[in-house]
């Protein structure tokens, strides 16, 4: 049956890619069939045959359809004729994947790749599929356990192939449905995929093929100014912190879009979403706000300084808000608050506050994330961003070994993107090599070059989580700017 066209998926032009070859499976990859319900033949037992030592001799063309059929028979104790109408009547059902189809011909394209076809099927099933109407001028060769003599996973069938096609397999991708398969093929140094859905494979084509970053720049330039927050309930947060954030990681202040102020900033752009109607400034957004977009005289840098002084808790703790009507305590806000006072030279004032997220640190206080933020990964991000930025080599003495311990302990550990993301950046810090955390970054982006996974903070009340993609995705560029990617 004819396989339709579907349109090709659209990528951003990237540079070459470091693969030159790509390797298919047909069944179950390129194309599906569907057993035929039969209350002789039922469709387990029809799967079972399929994978037994005697179908595996006639994929090889060891023994006949004929032969294959009786044996198969007689071992199901059904007839023969039967059997043979029944995966003839299977057959029929074959469905082409037309859109991975089309991605194997654009990616062929863009990039001069070699691509084939390798599959364990029998000569007459080959020849029937061989007869449709499908694009099979894409592959350069295919290679069949008919026409090879040799099965997957046996090695034999792949040295085979590596050898007549010339094929270097560490510069080559294979992609299967059977996990077996893909071990084997890993083992000679291939990049293994296995085949789980259409969208999965091409994402993982993608993300194997195309330029992590260029796609991901063009992901945050192409939708400049809109990068807004959103949260786990589908609402749009029009919010400040997250574009300070953004512009802090790129520089590209084109990027974002925020509420100005000469003094104070508020976490919200606009009126608040999801809380009190009257919602104060508070000193997190604030300190970002300066250390990033703003820029001011001295004047209104103290001013602003003197003004987060008036909001401690009586034991010297930095508090969230303008407000003290509101007190509230993170150790994530303290941090970033610390960062501003340290870049103008007044962090001694807060030595309470500095001894308090310490002793956080110290005990990993942030496991279980903060007040207001999902994660124990923004705590140690900011924590890496302060001791980066800071001039005082006693304060990075202080704490450095005992953020590098804290950083090493989480590497490897569970995390969305962003969380990911950000402890790579802050490994990266402070000299640590996280070679884990960046491949499985890596394997998460998305086919229009974003990183889409990745609640940053929450409303403290409701626990509502509010996350960025495109905050996600600046932090996913700078992590593999900052190392370089055993990937790409």
């Amino acid at each position: 049956m004819p396989a339709p066209t579907l349109p090709k998926p659209k990528l951003a032009t990237v540079p070459q890619t470091r693969y030159t070859t790509l390797i298919f499976d047909i069944g179950d990859v390129l194309v599906n069939w569907t057993p035929v319900k039969d209350d002789m033949l039922p469709p387990k037992e029809l799967r079972r045959m399929l994978v037994s030592p005697t179908w595996a001799k006639f994929e090889c063309g060891r023994i006949s359809e004929e032969e294959c059929y009786r044996c198969i028979a007689s071992k199901l104790g059904v007839d023969v004729h039967k059997l043979a109408s029944t995966l003839d009547a299977s057959r029929k059902t074959l469905q082409f994947n037309s859109e991975l189809f089309n991605f194997i011909d654009d990616v062929k394209a863009r990039y001069g790749l070699s691509v084939y076809a390798m599959s364990n099927i029998s000569a007459p099933d080959f020849a029937y599929i061989r007869s449709q109407e499908a694009p099979w001028g894409v592959f350069d060769d295919i290679y069949t356990s008919c026409q090879m003599q040799e099965r997957k996973p046996d090695m034999p069938f792949y040295q085979k192939v590596l050898a007549h096609g010339n094929i270097d397999p560490t510069r080559t991708v294979f992609v299967d449905d059977k996990l077996d398969n893909v071990i084997s093929a890993r083992a000679l140094g291939m990049k293994g995929i296995v085949f789980q859905s259409t969208e999965q494979v091409l994402r993982s084509l993608t993300n194997s093929l195309c330029g992590s970053v260029e796609r991901a720049r063009h992901y945050l330039q192409s939708h400049a100014g809109q990068l807004d927050s959103k949260t786990n309930t589908g609402i749009q947060l029009m919010e400040n912190f997250a574009q300070f954030l953004i512009f802090d990681v790129t520089g590209g202040r084109s990027l974002i879009k925020y509420a100005d102020s000469d003094g104070l900033f508020n976490f919200f752009q606009e009126k608040s979403q999801l809380t009190t109607e009257a919602y104060p400034c508070d000193l997190d957004t604030t300190a970002l706000a300066w250390t990033t977009v703003k820029n001011g005289t001295d004047a209104q840098l103290h001013h602003v300084m003197d003004q987060m002084l008036r909001y401690l808790t009586p034991d010297g703790i930095v508090q969230d808000y303008f407000d003290n009507e509101r007190p509230r305590l993170d150790p994530v806000v303290c941090v970033n608050v610390l960062s501003f006072f340290d870049a103008h030279g007044r962090i001694d004032e807060l030595t309470p506050t500095l001894e308090w997220v310490g002793a956080i640190l110290e005990n990993r206080g942030y496991e279980d994330g903060t007040r207001y933020y999902t994660s124990g990964e923004p705590f140690l991000y900011f924590f890496a961003r302060l001791l980066s930025r800071t001039g005082d080599a006693s304060l990075r003495n202080r704490f450095e070994d005992t953020l590098a311990e804290r950083l090493t302990e989480r590497i490897g550990s569970p995390g969305d993107s962003l969380a990911l993301a950000m402890r790579i950046i802050a490994c990266s810090l402070l000299g640590l090599k996280n070679k884990v955390d960046m491949n499985r970054l890596l394997e998460r982006q998305e086919m229009d070059g974003s990183w889409s996974d990745g609640w940053f903070y929450h409303y403290g009340m409701t626990g509502v989580q509010i996350g960025n993609s495109g905050l996600t995705t600046a932090f996913a560029v700078k992590a593999i700017e900052l190392v370089a990617s055993p990937e790409k």
